[in-house]
């Protein structure tokens, strides 16, 4: 079934001729541009949108992987954070960032004369709430690992069997999507939400979220080291960063990190 799956999309890529990926750094955008790679060779184009949102171990992970392939890899600056209606964070903010990205994407497209831009999405993803989808409508941008039925099980498969480099790396998502609906978006507060997870990772929790509440940060990390996160040490070394971060309060969610979850029951370390 997979190689099917794997057949389908390279005929796909090389009936679509030379176009650019949108690459992000992620598992599904790096399986994505290696098998684009293989199948168009220097025909593809693979560009990263560089943004606050955007945390700097996924930058340095892009730039990486397209220097280990000789990838053609263009790094421009996005500018979503000056768009007033990223910065409100409504429910649809993932909508104005997508727009931003293809809208550059669009304008490398017609400089370069390549045929297509592509995108990461994969089958999953299209019964999540994805806003960016409404997006890719408005700029006519084609997800091949859709057109070929990869699932997330697929993409883990695949890129497992051709060694990417992190294939079995926890997803990592925008800072931005730290931000419930409604509380505004800043640099200054994407900064602080990155400082604050690499200070958990550093710590030992590699899939974890920092959310950010205005003076209070509510942390999410995997189920089985909530214990952990609750106890002395950790728990003080937590609360000492997150005052040094500006926040008042800092919370632990008791139920663990669950993909995508912003309101759940919490525990408050201590008041600071």
């Amino acid at each position: 079934m997979l190689q099917l799956k794997v057949d389908r999309l390279k005929k796909i890529l090389s009936d679509g001729g030379p176009s650019i990926v949108a690459f992000s750094g992620g598992v599904d955008s790096s399986l994505l541009l290696q098998v684009t790679t293989e199948v168009l060779g220097n025909r593809v184009v693979a560009l990263t949108a560089a943004s606050p949102s955007m945390p700097g171990k996924a930058m340095a992970q892009a730039v990486s992987f397209a220097q280990r392939f000789s990838i053609e890899h263009l790094i421009v600056s996005s500018n979503e954070l000056d768009d007033p209606n990223y910065i409100r964070n409504p429910d649809n903010r993932c909508f104005y960032c997508k727009d931003e990205l293809y809208r550059i994407c669009e304008n490398v497209r017609r400089k370069r004369g390549l045929n297509f831009i592509y995108d990461g999405t994969i089958m999953n993803d299209l019964s999540e709430h994805r806003p960016g989808l409404q997006a890719q409508e408005k700029y006519a941008i084609r997800s091949p690992l859709v057109e070929a039925g990869f699932t997330k099980i697929d993409v883990r498969e695949l890129s497992q069997k051709l060694n990417i480099q992190g294939w079995d790396r926890p997803a990592s998502p925008c800072l931005s999507s730290r931000f419930p609906v409604g509380i505004s978006i800043s640099p200054e507060r994407l900064k602080r939400v990155e400082e604050f997870e690499e200070f958990l990772h550093s710590l030992g929790f590699l899939e974890c979220r920092v959310r950010f509440y205005e003076s209070m940060a509510k942390i999410e990390v995997d189920k089985e080291l909530v214990s952990k996160a609750t106890a002395s040490p950790l728990h003080e070394l937590i609360l000492n960063r997150g005052k040094s971060l500006g926040f008042k309060q800092v919370v632990i969610d008791i139920d663990g990190y669950q993909r995508g979850k912003l309101t759940n029951h919490l525990v408050n370390i201590e008041e600071m």
